[in-house]
């Protein structure tokens, strides 16, 4: 599972928090059963690579 966009110095000031982006992965960890695959936490859906 990857954060997707973060508010780093590469990020910029407009992307979401580094707490923000934790709370998206802890949600998705609580509330996706799938296994294996690759999570967009913005997108809430699985990425195909």
């Amino acid at each position: 599972m990857h954060p997707g966009w973060v508010q780093t110095r590469l990020g910029g000031p407009s992307a979401p928090t580094p707490e923000q982006a934790a709370e998206g992965i802890y949600r998705g960890i609580r509330t996706r059963s799938e296994s294996g695959r690759l999570w967009n936490v913005e997108a809430d859906a699985v990425e195909a690579y």
